[in-house]
């Protein structure tokens, strides 16, 4: 496991959790999963409008849904994401019932992520959250509302061997984690005070 080297010290749970791509191969279910799920129920969200949409799929409960799921990464996810045992979009319900827009939607579902992060952390599993995929593709193939804006597919699993990740992966999979300085987006007062 990479921890984080911070500085000052933050929470064990926090420090703990990282993105791997390397997974076991166990069986997960959904049900498995339900103390994650209920993290994010519990996540804060603006006007409790709790915007967030979650659609996943186990690999050894729901093959068909799981490649769905695996169908939407890019080509560079692929090779390595399909290894987990759980694969999940993570969307955003972007218009209240009266039609008005959640102007704060990606924010509260970015938040609720985040608390499934830290529950998965305790829970001895680990997210991997991915940029790399076709929202058009999700979109179409998982039947999501013109009102459900994807926004991330999520990698869900224990830790597995790094040695199994295709070469180019395995170095970052070990190497030590980096953030840039607290200084870089912390402004005091003003932008670039």
């Amino acid at each position: 496991m990479k921890r984080a080297a911070a500085e000052p010290e933050i929470l064990p749970l926090l420090s703990a959790r990282w993105s791997p791509r390397a997974f076991a191969d166990v069986d997960l279910s959904l049900d498995d999963l339900a103390p994650l799920f209920e993290a994010a129920r519990w996540a804060p969200s603006a006007n409790n409008q709790q915007p967030w949409v979650f659609v996943a799929a186990s690999r050894s409960e729901d093959p068909e849904g799981f490649e769905r799921l695996a169908n939407c990464l890019l080509p560079g996810n692929r090779r390595w994401a399909p290894r987990a045992p759980v694969l999940m979009l993570a969307a955003a319900r972007t218009l209240r019932p009266d039609g008005k827009p959640i102007g704060t939607a990606l924010y509260d579902l970015g938040l609720a992520v985040g608390m499934m992060s830290v529950q998965a952390t305790a829970e001895g599993l680990w997210l991997h959250q991915m940029a790399g995929f076709d929202a058009g593709v999700a979109t179409g193939t998982l039947g999501l509302p013109e009102d459900v804006q994807p926004v991330a597919m999520i990698a869900i699993g224990p830790i597995g061997d790094a040695a199994e990740l295709p070469e180019d992966l395995r170095g970052r999979e070990i190497s030590a984690r980096e953030r840039q300085p607290r200084a870089a987006f912390i402004h005091r007062g003003r932008f670039g005070g």
